[in-house]
């Protein structure tokens, strides 16, 4: 070797050991930091993920640079890695409509308005991609090459054992962290996530999640753990009783309690994730605990890794978690638990989910090649749902059936192939003449693959970054501790049932040089698909958390101010991510809002659909025309309509599957073309795309009943009133006062909320006789409903029959529906105040005071509560006192 060769290497040495740092550091990060920004699930969350991994992996490639031979440990799954790169960039690369239509031949039926071979002045466009929303795609193809770049670099970085130790040591460390982090949270929180970040909708306080927006994804993160933190503590046991075997003469004695000390640190640390897991209260967060603890622990025995002491401190950690867990909440994870035995069927454990996974079978079946695009589940599933939930499915409740539907058959496919060599790897570690010191890490990594696989059955855990990134350090261990064996056994000259060799690739300098570019590229390219995102997320949530107080207010009840603040935080959004089709649309409809309002107070006070009306009636020769007419019309006011016309279009271009900008369009369709024929279009292509959301079928009623079509109209008004509340309260303030109320019921036939809100808008008016007119007509069908139901679905009818009862004052019948309610549901709080109440106002108050004691336990500062306490012990008194007078009487 010359001397400015070797000077070279002296040279480059302190930055190989820095970028070796920064490296392991990154790898840290993805584990340690980057879950606490909500899991990675979302925006700001998903950039923190990748910029981190992307970091790492800049990092990991100058490591190789600075290295004297540059080679390539191949893993056998970058065929895998690639192929799934090339699905995603087919579902996003521009199409020819025969292509596309031979890959995904019912986006023409699904998207009319966006076929070109349908009349021109009907299209809005054509659609020329396989994904169904290209920009959430695109954010998922970022998301993926995160994936795979940590894959790649963790699985290079495993050089020896002793790395791969350091790696499950750290997510074990990792998870402990997670589980204390939760539990604070939970014991000492203020609602908030990480006692700073305020949720638009979920809150920290009614169950342990962690820094998750769902806690049974906190669970699945602790499963997967447990395998590390076990395997930790079964490898300090090992090497204390070979310490005490053969060096107990000469082994100083700090060594033995520097193990014991760790080791109970660890045992305390399985205690505290497992209680943290099943505080979660999830049912599939259980049974991914169960799986990873038994599946352990059954390895470790077979294994014959743990000695008596090492059992003994299972079953104390058993019986503390048992003990701290009857103390913390026993009784709701008995309930939750309990829905797994007393359901008869799916439909029964969850009628959504069951009436999602069938939406999806119908996806699968229009999709079935290459679906509908990766991250497009929470835009197509409302399209094929057969009805309406009053909640919104952002992910698939499976990881299979979303794989499915936006991957089709070659997705899922590569998915199931990859499974597929991970439980080769996994058989390889087991079985076999395998060394010890290899096998014992099987403890590690097999049990979190098999709950994440498990749990993946029954939600979607692989689209969560913070359980995807654990679970792909652990596959790759599988497959370097798979390497590993086949190396030891090559040179002992043994064979293994499953041979999977790695094989070390040199590679060239101008080819390493490439292979860096197109590193450098894909991780600067997936950081920046999530930066836009990200830095509008603030604006979004803000919005959010506005829209949500507002909902159900329409544009005569909201404030001016109020409406403002939406507009101010949806046009930030948009401003800093273009891309964000929702926003778009949301804030179409807030100008059209802003419109109706500035109108009410306008020189001439003009609602839009008269304006429109007027507009086509006049049949002006030319669209310039029109347009002055409506400026003179309308004057400044003109702008909101303008902006929303351009928000609801570009929202739609966006993402083709918001039914709600098409019904904005339609609204507006007469500024864009005089053809009535257009606004008809967009009409037909909000159904097809939203066949069941309230606000799309009320407008479509509304364009019916222009149209002069008055059956069809309430036809569609009465799938409108079965959906969102807010469409609900919008119909019943416009349809009844002209329709009697028993009409209204025979025409809408309304459920149980249905009929509260019926009689809720007339005794708001003061029209007793028509609220005790749905009270009369309804108690029929409430008392034959009540006999089909039970627990929670039969208490709320019978509260229901209860406030109809009294609506006819029928005191006793009321009474009772309220304590078969309490029997339906004895922990509702609620009903039983409501019981305990009626019960003192109708002199029975022994039996009040059931129920008012009950309610004052759990709510000891409510004064409402301690006034009617003490009303129903002076109650009481009085009637213990009139008892032995009316006894005398009766001797005389």
């Amino acid at each position: 070797m010359s001397e400015s060769s070797f000077r070279d290497r002296e040279v480059l040495r302190p930055w190989r050991q820095w970028l070796g740092i920064v490296v392991d550091l990154g790898i840290a990060a993805s584990v340690l930091i980057a879950p606490l920004f909500m899991g990675g699930r979302g925006p700001l969350g998903r950039f923190v993920f990748i910029a981190i991994v992307s970091s790492t992996a800049i990092a990991w490639y100058l490591l190789q640079a600075t290295s004297q031979t540059k080679s390539w440990r191949w893993s056998r799954v970058e065929w895998l890695l690639v192929a799934g790169l090339g699905v995603l960039m087919l579902q996003l690369v521009p199409l020819s409509q025969p292509l596309l239509e031979l890959l995904s031949p019912s986006i023409g039926e699904l998207l009319p308005i966006w076929v070109t071979s349908n009349d021109s002045s009907l299209t809005i466009g054509s659609w020329t991609q396989v994904s169904l929303h290209p920009v959430a795609t695109r954010i998922g193809l970022g998301v993926y090459v995160a994936y795979a770049l940590l894959f790649i670099v963790a699985y290079q970085r495993l050089d020896t054992l002793q790395d791969v130790h350091r790696l499950l040591k750290l997510i074990a460390c990792a998870t402990c962290f997670a589980a204390v982090v939760a539990l604070l949270q939970f014991l000492l929180g203020n609602g908030k996530f990480l006692w700073v970040f305020e949720h638009p909708s979920r809150t920290t306080s009614d169950v342990v999640k962690g820094t998750f927006q769902n806690q049974n994804h906190l669970a699945q993160l602790l499963a997967l753990g447990i395998g590390p933190i076990l395997w930790w503590i079964s490898t300090l046991s090992g090497d204390r009783r070979e310490t005490r075997q053969s060096f107990s003469r000469t082994q100083p004695r700090s060594f033995w309690t520097s193990h014991g000390t760790l080791a109970q640190s660890l045992w305390v640390g399985f205690g505290i994730v497992v209680f943290a897991g099943l505080l979660t209260f999830s049912r599939g967060g259980f049974i991914a605990i169960l799986a990873a603890s038994s599946l352990a622990l059954g390895i470790i025995v077979w294994k014959q890794m743990l000695g008596r002491r090492g059992m003994l401190a299972i079953g104390v950690v058993a019986g503390l978690m048992l003990l701290s867990l009857g103390i913390f909440g026993y009784e709701p994870l008995a309930r939750k638990l309990g829905t797994l035995q007393q359901s008869q069927s799916l439909e029964e454990l969850s009628r959504g989910r069951a009436a999602l996974w069938s939406s999806h079978t119908k996806i699968i079946a229009d999709y079935w090649l290459l679906g509908t695009g990766v991250g497009t589940h929470r835009d197509i599933y409302p399209a094929y749902l057969d009805e309406h939930f009053d909640v919104e499915f952002t992910h698939g409740e499976s990881s299979y059936m979303q794989l499915l539907v936006e991957t089709g058959l070659i997705g899922t496919g590569l998915v199931l192939l990859g499974i597929v060599m991970i439980f080769r790897a996994a058989v390889a570690a087991v079985w076999g003449s395998v060394p010890p010191a290899l096998s014992a890490v099987s403890v590690a990594f097999i049990p979190g693959v098999v709950a994440s696989v498990l749990h993946s059955f029954g939600d979607f855990v692989w689209y969560i970054p913070a359980c995807m990134t654990t679970t792909i350090l652990l596959i790759a261990v599988a497959f370097r501790v798979r390497d590993l064996i086949a190396e030891e056994l090559d040179t002992e000259r043994e064979q293994v049932p499953v041979r999977a060799s790695s094989k070390t690739i040199a590679i060239p300098q101008l080819g390493f040089g490439a292979v860096g570019v197109v590193c450098a590229t894909v991780a600067i390219l997936a950081t920046s698909l999530a930066y836009g995102p990200a830095k509008s997320a603030l604006a979004w949530n803000a919005y959010r958390r506005v829209a949500r107080q507002e909902r159900g207010l329409t544009s005569d009840r909201m404030d001016l101010d109020r409406l403002a603040a939406l507009e101010r935080h949806l046009e930030n959004t948009v401003s800093q991510d273009p891309t964000n089709a929702r926003a778009h649309v949301h804030l179409a409809g807030v100008y059209l809002q802003r419109f109706d309002i500035e109108q009410l107070t306008a020189e001439n006070p003009m609602p839009l659909s008269q304006i429109r009306d007027a507009a086509l009636a006049s049949q002006f020769p030319t669209r310039n025309a029109m347009n002055q007419w409506i400026d003179r019309a309308v004057g400044e006011n003109r702008r909101w309509i303008d902006k929303a016309l351009e928000h609801a279009r570009r929202g739609v271009t966006l993402c083709p599957l918001q039914g709600e900008g098409y019904t904005f369009l339609a609204s507006l369709a007469f500024l864009e073309s005089p053809v009535g024929e257009r606004k008809t279009a967009y009409i037909q292509q909000a159904l097809a795309t939203r066949p069941h959301d309230g606000r799309v079928l009320y407008v479509a009623g509304q364009e019916a009943l222009l149209e002069g079509d008055i059956e069809r109209a309430l036809d569609l008004w009465k799938q409108a009133f079965h959906q969102e509340t807010d469409v609900r309260d919008r119909l019943l303030r416009e349809l009844a006062a002209i329709i009697p109320p028993k009409d209204l019921m025979d025409r809408f036939e309304p459920d149980v909320s249905g009929r509260r809100a019926l009689y809720a808008h007339y005794s708001s008016l003061g029209d007793i006789e028509s609220a005790q007119t749905i009270a009369k007509y309804s108690i029929p069908k409430l008392e034959a409903l009540s006999r089909q139901q039970e627990h929670h679905e039969l208490a709320d009818t019978l509260r229901q029959l209860s406030v109809f009862y009294f609506a006819i004052n029928a005191t006793e019948e009321a009474i009772s529906a309220l304590q078969n309610a309490v029997a339906a549901e004895p922990s509702h709080f609620a009903t039983r105040q409501l019981l305990g109440q009626h019960l003192l106002e109708a002199s029975r108050a022994t039996e009040a005071l059931e129920h008012l004691e009950w309610c004052s336990s759990r709510r000891p500062d409510d004064q409402t509560l301690r006034d009617m306490l003490a009303q129903a012990n002076r109650a009481k008194v009085l009637e213990q006192a009139k008892r032995p007078a009316s006894n005398s009487a009766r001797i005389r």
